[in-house]
């Protein structure tokens, strides 16, 4: 069902959009940069723009093969970000794009957090394996073993409509970064309401999941 798959997405995202923004609050305070509201827009944007190829796999029906776009080359993604970054406005936002666009790639490799099977091709266009690390130990797959592990969106659905290790991490992390970010904005109050209507929808979303679910 659509409606499902656009849910593990948007979850599957949160993460990105509260890292990005909490990372251009961290670097303000280093480079004493003044920030408005939407300077944390732009910053959430950051963190999430290297998945802006998912809807270019979301139209060719391939979800979990966009980190071969060059999107999720990180030799591509993170100088784009710097160059752009500073184009558009200065030094302190050629650091925060080429930063958050680092923080994606990382939550992207296996072994991060511990929670991940994605890997990605850290080496392209040397070397077209993707890499990560399992057991202490650095690991890397082609592509087609990568995808032989994965089964559409039902991966995603079983990540993120349930609660396994990989959401309630996920979300504790995204309840921290966007909590501290809303109140530092808006007010401790409005940071606590926030993170509380999160968790309200997230465990509501898992409920008609399980409830709705196709496989029950």
């Amino acid at each position: 069902m659509w409606f499902w798959t656009f849910a593990s997405l948007g979850l599957a995202g949160v993460l990105d959009l509260a890292a990005g923004a909490l990372l251009v609050r961290l670097l303000s305070q280093y480079f004493v940069h003044p920030l408005a509201w939407w300077h944390y827009v732009i910053g959430a944007f950051l963190g999430a723009s290297p998945d802006i190829d998912l809807f270019l796999g979301f139209f060719e029906k391939n979800p979990n093969g966009h980190h071969e776009y060059l999107t999720h080359r990180p030799s591509v993604g993170i100088p784009l970000a710097i160059v752009l970054g500073w184009f558009f406005g200065g030094e302190f936002w050629a650091v925060a794009a080429g930063i958050g666009v680092f923080w994606h790639y990382l939550r992207d490799t296996k072994g991060f957090l511990g929670l991940y099977d994605n890997r990605l091709a850290w080496f392209w266009p040397f070397s077209r394996r993707y890499w990560g690390v399992q057991n202490l130990r650095v690991v890397s797959e082609t592509l087609e073993e990568l995808l032989s592990k994965e089964k559409g969106y039902e991966s995603l659905h079983a990540a993120f409509l349930t609660p396994t290790r990989r959401s309630i991490t996920e979300f504790a992390l995204t309840v921290i970064f966007a909590g501290y970010e809303i109140a530092d904005v808006f007010g401790l109050h409005f940071g606590i309401v926030a993170a509380c209507l999160f968790w309200f929808g997230a465990i509501g979303l898992w409920m008609a999941y399980g409830f709705c679910s196709p496989r029950r």
